[in-house]
Parts: C-alpha cells; structure tokens; sequence
C-alpha cells in the first residue's frame, strides 16, 4: 500500500505531524524504532510513582504555537496546571527569578553596585537588539567580561545558559534570553518583546499537564484520525530517493513508499539515511547536543512546599528541580512528594554509566539537602538527549534539498527565544512544515 506521508520517529515532533497531516486529510504512516511512542514526552511508572522522561514545563500555553496546535487539531485537551514562579537557590538563600529590568534593581542576592551593572548591560543589548544586531552571534560571557560582574553573578549566567540553552554562558547566544513570544523581527514585534523585558514577569504562560507528560501523548493519540497507521519498534534504515525526490522508506525486513517523507529524528543522523548534499550533510552533522541527567525522588516528605521550579546557581553543578506532585498528587503515592533534578553532563561524564552517574549526583542533591538520602523513598535516574543552542548556529530549514523531504523537531529552525522550549519549541516547526507544504503543493 503506498501512503501520502511517511513519518520517520514518533516523538513529539513526529506525532503531533502525524495529527496534523492526519486532520489535512491525509494517510499516514508513522514509524518508531523504539517499543514507545513519545520520545522524551512520555511517562511511566516506577514504584508507585509516575515519572516523566526528564522534568518539563511547557511553555507559551495561551498565545503560543502549542496552543495553536491544541485549538486546529486536538479532540483531547490535556489539563494543565500554572506553573508558578521560577527561583534561584543559592547557597545562602532562594530568591524569585528577576524577570524585568525593575526586578534586577531590587534583587537582593546581588549588590546594589551589582545590580545597576546588570541594569545597564541589558540596556546595551536592548539597543543593540532594537537597530536590528544579531545577538545569535554573541555569548553571554562576552558582556560578562565586558563588565567584570562578581562571581555570584556569574554563577547566575552560567546556570541560566545550561537550563535554556545546554551549553555554558561562553558559548549561549544572547538572543536565546532576549524577547519572548512573537517570533517577527518587524518593529510592532521588537517593540512587543522589549516591552516584555521592562514589565513583564516570563512566567505567566507556562504550565505542567496533570498526569504528566503522557497526558500529551495520549491527548494526541485520541485525536488521531483513523487515516494514521502507528508501527513501533520498526526502525527506518534508509530514505529511498529516485531522481532527487523522497519515495519511502526502508526497514530491515520491509520497503514502504510514499508520496512525501518527513523525518522527525536526531538531525546528525539523517545524513545517514539517504545521500545528501556534502555541505548540508556537514551541517547537520555539526549540530550539538546536550546530555542531560535526571535524577527522580521519591520522598517521605515535602522538600518543596510551593509550586514552581528551581534553578539551582551556587551548587556543585547547577541544576533545574520541579517538584511534579506539587502540581499533581496522583503522581505520586499518599502523603510522598516526587520531584525531578536535571543536570548537563560534561563530554567526560557522558562516558560513565547512568548507576554511577546517579550516585555521583544524589550526593551533589545531599549537599543542599543534607538530610534527604534518609527520607528517599525512591531514586530513579535517566539520561537524555537535547538540542544545544551555540552562538553562531544555525539550524537548518523544515525544507530539505531533497524534494519531499521534509525535516521536523527542536534541531530544525526556529525562535531561539527562551520561551521557546520542547513542546512549544517543536509545535513551532511542525507548523512551519505545514507552511512548506503548502507552498510546495502537498498539502490544499
């Protein structure tokens, strides 16, 4: 049977393309190599907890590309819980995020001489940003050293750049803090997101599904039109092309053809899949990673008495932490707490199996919370893999060289916005896609 489109990876990307293009009326075909559909969007059990594939918070819920997505092409809403503030713990103490230029003035983590430094930095890159500089192209660490900030506001910088961008603040981009919401670079959007800076707190929009993360999964299952066949455990081993077009795909034991392919993989392993040209090949191989760890406990009491996350700046290595019963008690089991910590693994750790990973960890957990190890009720570790937002990189487009070919998920391009992340991140290039499509005919 030929098929309209087949979809090669059924993470979030690859699903909510198959829903999408399922709802334009097409047939489709969604391979998955793993037993499990989802990706790093899904969850499972262990114990009597529900955890997710690395701690998430989805961002830009009222007026965001997710939400669009959700209002075309969802049956299914998943329910959704305000995810509160964020908070920055020190070793001293934790304080609300600074999300305006007001808050900086009066954070009081930092001095007051501090504080007017940061206010006049953000200053100079609001001007550079308005008369149209790239920020993509400058680090962090550039107006770090620009203006010799105290090493407490470094570890604030650098612990920012890992949680938003994977990488450290030498290497973040700027543009990866600046703005938020909109995705133009007319004036009207300019000025909306430099307003934002000045006023708004970046919080508002955000939240985590009851349920968790599988509650995503199965929202967009449901909605699935009968038109998409779901195959797992079928891993794609080739992308056929005849005469510079997408055909099918090949498995192991089979050969599936189609009239467009979209591939919704790691970016450095398409050009494995099918010959490409040299320089674009070259440029999906250069794409970076990040690795991260989750480290999941299950607690006999509340560390976390609030909701919102932290992020963790004067530790041994920085961190990000959701408490996920604090949103959703059936999370975990009566009167317990679960809660996720995420940290970026260097090259060297990358190396080491995820048993020593997570020893090594829950000690770097028990220096804040000297106490802790003797309330686990549960400890689970994971690693993943993400995209890593460097100064200079640049993702390439949903439209391959390859005709019919398209390209889909966080490493392809989009806003390097911070509020633009995972869900949200890959909601906006499926809908890009669409608008490829489109154009080129494939889809009315």
């Amino acid at each position: 049977m030929k098929h309209d489109v087949i979809i090669v990876g059924a993470g979030i990307s690859g699903l909510l393309t198959a829903l999408s293009l399922a709802k334009e009326g097409k047939n489709i075909l969604l391979l998955e190599k793993e037993k499990e559909i989802g990706g790093i969007c899904r969850s499972y059990r262990v114990g009597g907890y529900r955890i997710d594939t690395g701690p998430h918070i989805i961002t830009r819920l009222k007026t965001g590309p997710f939400r669009v997505f959700m209002d075309k092409y969802f049956d299914a809403v998943p329910e959704f819980v305000e995810h509160g503030k964020y908070y920055l713990r020190f070793s001293d103490s934790v304080a609300s995020f600074p999300w305006t230029i007001t808050d900086w003035l009066v954070f009081s983590p930092l001095s007051k001489t501090e504080r007017v430094k940061i206010v006049q930095a953000m200053a100079g890159l609001l001007v550079d940003y308005a008369t149209g500089n790239d920020l993509n192209n400058k680090s962090i660490g550039e107006v770090l050293r620009k203006y010799h900030f105290s090493e407490r506001a470094l570890h604030i910088a650098n612990a920012l750049s890992l949680f938003l961008a994977g990488t450290t603040s030498d290497k973040c981009p700027i543009g990866r803090f600046v703005g938020g919401g909109g995705t133009g670079s007319s004036l009207t959007t300019k000025a909306h997101k430099l307003t934002r800076l000045i006023k708004d707190e970046g919080s508002k929009e955000q939240g985590y599904p009851k349920g968790g993360l599988q509650s995503i999964v199965n929202c967009i299952t449901q909605s699935m039109p009968e038109t998409c066949q779901i195959k797992t455990g079928c891993e794609v081993k080739k992308i056929i092309v005849e005469d510079g077009r997408a055909k099918g795909v090949a498995t192991k034991d089979c050969e599936y053809y189609s009239d467009t392919v979209v591939y919704a993989g790691y970016a450095g392993s398409l050009p494995d899949l099918l010959p490409l040209r040299r320089d674009y090949a070259k440029r999906l191989k250069s794409i970076e990673q990040a690795t991260t760890l989750s480290v999941w406990l299950g607690l006999n009491k509340r560390y976390f008495g609030r909701r919102g996350s932290e992020i963790w700046v004067e530790t041994e290595k920085p961190g990000w932490v959701v408490p996920t019963s604090n949103y959703d008690p059936s999370l975990a089991p009566a009167g317990k707490q679960l809660a996720g910590f995420v940290f970026v693994l260097s090259k060297d750790e990358q190396k080491q199996s995820v048993k020593k990973l997570g020893r090594r960890y829950l000690s770097i957990i028990s220096g804040v919370f000297p106490e802790i190890e003797g309330d686990i009720d549960m400890v689970h570790a994971q690693i993943q893999r993400t995209e890593s937002i460097m100064v200079g990189q640049k993702f390439p487009s949903q439209k391959t060289p390859v005709t019919n070919l398209y390209f889909v998920g966080k490493e392809t391009e989009s806003p390097t916005t911070g509020a633009s992340i995972g869900v949200s991140k890959a909601a906006h290039t499926v809908l890009e896609c669409l608008r490829f499509m489109k154009k080129d005919g494939v889809l009315g």
